[in-house]
């Protein structure tokens, strides 16, 4: 399936999303605040055979014309940036109308491990608890990393200039949950099952691993 228009992603890492996006837009960019990654990123799109565009950038200030968009994505970023919100306004300027914004995060009450550090609780503790604690258990740090609920998530979107939003609980597909854990394969049928229940699945909502947020420029 292909698509007209221009794509953008935010926080492209090492760009293995960029690669699986040119494919279907005619003109694709990733945007990311370390050279580094980038760097990384063009040979693999050099080996792949294929071309995007890299620009090395905060998400907070967005070097494009407004209405320059027709998709912007984030995937697993949103909790790494400084200013929240900044990111949201300026997705929304860049987007043309009726563009599409994109964004996955992990679920901050999320009753699985933390992904970036792989120890559970973390999400439950107050903010100045959490790098101590993971330091504790793992003797990492946990810096930069501001993981968000589904109320924290309603109310950045509430407060940005999207109208039109949803916040989505989404289907793990098994190619995923083939990579977890014993115990994290053996869940994810519970966790399907309670998501199509229709007085249960508010719990996904609260404690499930993580959410697909799409806002819509009117």
């Amino acid at each position: 399936m292909t698509y007209d228009g221009q794509f953008l992603e935010i926080g492209c890492g090492f760009g293995g999303f960029l690669i699986a996006a040119v494919q279907m837009f005619p003109c694709v960019v990733g945007l990311d605040l370390k050279m580094a990654r980038l760097i990384v990123a063009k040979r693999s799109f050099d080996e792949a055979g294929c071309e995007a565009i890299l620009i090395c950038a905060a998400a907070e200030a967005l070097p494009f014309r407004g209405d320059s968009f027709d998709v912007v994505a984030g995937s697993d970023m949103i909790e790494h940036v400084h200013e929240q919100a900044r990111v949201l306004r300026e997705a929304h300027r860049v987007l043309t109308p009726g563009g599409k914004l994109f964004l996955t995060t992990p679920n901050r009450w999320s009753l699985t491990p933390e992904p970036h550090v792989n120890v559970f609780g973390v999400g439950f503790l107050p903010k100045s608890w959490r790098c101590p604690y993971v330091w504790l258990v793992q003797k990492t740090g946990y810096t930069n990393i501001s993981l968000l609920n589904w109320f924290e998530i309603r109310r950045l979107i509430l407060a940005s200039p999207f109208r039109r939003w949803r916040i989505i609980a989404p289907t793990l597909p098994a190619e995923h949950t083939a990579r977890l854990p014993g115990w994290a394969r053996a869940a994810a049928p519970i966790y399907h099952r309670i998501k199509e229940h229709l007085l249960l699945k508010w719990l996904v909502y609260l404690f499930g691993p993580l959410f697909h947020i799409i806002c819509v420029k009117e």
